[in-house]
C-alpha cells in the first residue's frame, strides 16, 4: 500500500512494500533468510507517476561460496534477472541495477540460493525518485 509522507517524516522500519518521502520512494526489505525457493523481497505497486530507481542485493551472514540469483518482475514478467557468486569476504554483489518503473505497475524483487538448500540472510534496497 501506498503511504505519502511529508518532507519531515521518519522512518518507521523495513518491510515488502514502498514509502514516499515527497518525491522521493525507498523500499527496503529488512533481513530475510533466502533459501532454495525464490524468496521475495520487495514487492509493491507504483504509484501514478513513474519511478527512475536502483537496487541493491547485500547478504549480511556468511556461508562460503555460493551462487544467488536475483529477479525483477513486473506485473508478473521477468525483467531482469542475474546469477552471482559471492565469497566470505564479500558483501555486495554486482547487482546495482538502473530501473525506469512504469506507473501502476506491480513490482517483485526475489532473491534465492541457486548452489543449496541453506539459508543465508540477506537484504535489498530499491531507492529512487517519483516523476
Amino acid at each position: 500500500m501506498k503511504e505519502k509522507l511529508g518532507s519531515n517524516a521518519t522512518f518507521t522500519g523495513a518491510g515488502k512494500g514502498i514509502s514516499y518521502v515527497g518525491d522521493c520512494a525507498y523500499a527496503y526489505s529488512g533481513v530475510v533468510s533466502v533459501n532454495q525457493n525464490e524468496n521475495e523481497m520487495v514487492v509493491f505497486q507504483s504509484p501514478k507517476g513513474y519511478i527512475k530507481a536502483s537496487t541493491m542485493f547485500n547478504y549480511i551472514s556468511s556461508a562460503g561460496t555460493e551462487l544467488y540469483a536475483f529477479r525483477i518482475y513486473f506485473n508478473g514478467v521477468q525483467i531482469q534477472g542475474t546469477i552471482q557468486g559471492r565469497h566470505d569476504y564479500e558483501s555486495k554483489f554486482e547487482s546495482d541495477l538502473k530501473l525506469i518503473i512504469p506507473p501502476l505497475t506491480e513490482v517483485k524483487l526475489t532473491a534465492q540460493n541457486v548452489s543449496n538448500t541453506e539459508s543465508h540472510d540477506m537484504i535489498v534496497s530499491l531507492t529512487g525518485r517519483v516523476y
